[in-house]
């Protein structure tokens, strides 16, 4: 009788410890406010588009913001305890702001590197030439700038005389930065791929003097996401523009810049699918195949649309339709971001409009069907607020397998906004 009423105590207290289970899809009750955080990083504007975990699960955010109209965007960071709090012994009470002075700019994307040092990427507009120029940043793991890196832990890379902008950046498992991006290449936008070594400086074994440019043979190609395949192969997502579309592209280097003839055509896969120039997104499964998402217009809407490529670059004509699956949820719906569980689940994040925009997250089986289990019929959709507007711009998976996703919400101000989701 004795060891009967032990199991019941313990039931109960494990019960009104934990609250109750929750359900894959539900706000983590314990994360921020009913799972959700929003932080005005620079007091006017704050916009979060990358997201980066740390192995102890501090939450590392970048963008951009302004501390007023008047002023100039500014490259901003944020550091978040695991439950949602700021991390108050990164940078200045978990905030890092301003890079450069008097220079505008943004933050485009981040990643950590082994030593927890944290590296970034976009662009700022010189004072002396008014061009942008792709920017690269690394600071320490406590958010100081790391001077060891570049001139005063910054690297400004002049591709063009008009425009050179950072996208996406990876670091390689020997420590070297690449960065994918879009650059002038009169008279024509190019992808560029540019590689650093540890310190900052160019790498001289990668293209040209550190430097890939590739024109499709299009007067507009546009590099959104960048990832690394276990062979060191390098494949790269965006547009390239064929009369009035934007057709998704992928793209597949070898570890020395060349385009990797035994991939699509010549390196190259233009699929038919028109995108909306919009944020894209890679995912590499562990059995070799690809995964790209962004946004694409159907019949004048837009829709999230998922593309599943073998290691070949051919598409996979296992997953979805013909490899392709588009969904739109309420008026028009906007893919930004993947992210794998360890089950072979496909998690995509990005904005939706319904009576207003709002933050959506769907779940997609590894066949490419919506996991209808997971919120309502396989989609959430977050708002902040009952009058904000919300966007979508990353999504990442932690150790829990709960998803994490950040992004900018506006109700007179315009902040940093996180959401944390039970998982799977």
């Amino acid at each position: 009788m004795k060891f009967k009423l032990f199991i019941i105590t313990a039931l109960f207290l494990s019960f009104i410890t934990t609250g109750y289970a929750q359900t894959p899809g539900e706000p983590d009750k314990s994360f921020g406010n009913d799972g959700k955080v929003n932080v005005g990083i620079m007091g006017y504007s704050d916009v979060a588009k990358s997201m980066a975990l740390q192995e102890d699960g501090k939450i590392v955010l970048v963008g951009y913001g302004q501390e007023s109209p008047a002023k100039k965007k500014g490259l901003s960071m944020a550091r978040y305890m695991p439950n949602g709090e700021l991390d108050y012994d990164f940078g200045n009470y978990g905030i890092v702001v301003s890079l450069l002075s008097d220079v505008e700019g943004e933050a485009h994307s981040v990643a950590i590197q082994q030593d927890g040092k944290i590296v970034i990427t976009g662009y700022s507009i010189s004072s002396a030439t008014n061009n942008e120029e792709l920017t690269v940043a690394r600071f320490n793991p406590d958010g100081t700038i790391d001077y060891k890196f570049g001139s005063g832990g910054i690297v400004i890379t002049e591709i063009s005389p008009v425009k050179d902008i950072g996208e996406s950046v990876v670091i390689q498992p020997d420590g070297k930065i690449l960065v994918a991006g879009t650059t002038t290449h009169s008279p024509s936008f190019d992808i560029v791929l540019v590689r650093y070594n540890d310190d900052g400086t160019l790498d001289d074994g990668f293209g040209l003097g550190g430097i890939v440019i590739t024109d499709i043979d299009s007067a507009l190609d546009l590099a959104k996401a960048v990832l690394l395949q276990p062979d060191g192969k390098i494949i790269v997502a965006g547009y390239t523009r064929a009369g009035t579309k934007f057709f998704m592209t992928l793209l597949r280097y070898d570890s020395f810049g060349n385009l990797d003839t035994s991939f699509g055509e010549k390196g190259i896969k233009i699929t038919n699918i028109n995108g909306r120039r919009g944020k894209m997104d890679l995912a590499l499964q562990p059995d070799g195949k690809i995964v790209l998402v962004g946004p694409s217009e159907v019949n004048g809407s837009h829709h999230f649309t998922l593309i599943r490529f073998n290691g070949n670059g051919s598409i996979d004509n296992s997953f979805g339709k013909n490899g392709v699956v588009k969904t739109i949820i309420g008026n028009y719906s906007e893919a930004e971001a993947v992210a794998l569980q360890p089950n072979g689940n496909i998690v995509v994040a990005g904005s939706t409009e319904k009576d207003k925009e709002s933050f959506v997250v769907a779940m997609y089986n590894p066949s490419g069907y919506l996991v209808t289990d997971f919120g309502d019929n396989g989609f959430v959709i977050i708002d902040f607020s009952s009058n904000s507007t919300d966007r979508a711009h990353d999504v990442a998976i932690d150790k829990a397998g709960n998803i994490i996703v950040a992004g900018e919400t506006k109700s007179g101000y315009t902040t940093f906004g996180l959401v944390k989701l039970i998982g799977k």
